[in-house]
């Protein structure tokens, strides 16, 4: 199982196909696989913390895990940590991390499930996910998709995003759709708030 994937699909006009822009995956074997797809993607990035930019990578990833919970938030919301450039292998060059219309991740788990170390933004994967987070704060995508363990605490992701995306989560679960396997999950959609009409046109009301 990855630590994480992360998908985009690049903004189309109507009647197009959606491009699989790019895809973050650290094992060889689903690098391998995703090669193999007929919508592989464009562009495969190996490590997440391959955005953060090198002047800062490794004093913060020294010293992460002695800042304060609001360190860190202010840290990643400040939009100095994330380049737009990454190591790609397929391509065995630095390339663009082109902004997707919506972008779907599944962040480290470990340091949230109740299988794992259970010490939160204090644990051995929260530099992947600041580096993740960064990146979604420099890229600005319309739609962000979430998933982690249900034990995830939402108020992380209110705390990055709520100033410019609109935040709804639920716990999902196989069995809740008919599949015979017990795996919860928490699932947060998050929505840009440039992309919500607040006072749409009278003709796309259907009560006239």
């Amino acid at each position: 199982m990855s630590a994480h994937q992360d998908v985009g699909h690049a903004n189309t006009d109507l009647g197009q196909t959606c491009r699989n822009v790019f895809a973050i995956e650290m094992r060889e074997e689903c690098i391998l696989e995703l090669m193999l797809l007929n919508t592989a993607p464009e562009c495969i990035f190996k490590n997440m913390v391959g955005c953060v930019d090198e002047r800062v990578k490794a004093p913060l990833t020294q010293n992460i895990h002695r800042m304060t919970y609001n360190k860190i938030i202010e840290l990643v919301k400040s939009g100095k940590l994330a380049i737009k450039h990454m190591f790609c292998c397929k391509h065995i060059k630095q390339c663009e991390t082109v902004v997707a219309t919506i972008h779907v991740a599944g962040t480290p788990c470990t340091d949230f499930s109740p299988q794992g170390s259970q010490e939160g933004t204090k644990g051995k994967t929260c530099m992947a996910f600041v580096a993740w987070a960064a990146q979604r704060c420099a890229l600005q995508e319309d739609g962000i998709l979430h998933e982690n363990v249900k034990e995830f605490p939402i108020r992380i992701l209110q705390d990055i995003f709520s100033d410019t995306y609109v935040i709804e989560t639920l716990i999902s679960n196989p069995p809740d759709i008919g599949i015979p396997a017990e795996r919860s999950r928490r699932l947060t959609w998050m929505r840009h708030k440039r992309t919500i009409k607040t006072n749409p046109p009278r003709n796309l009301l259907t009560w006239e």
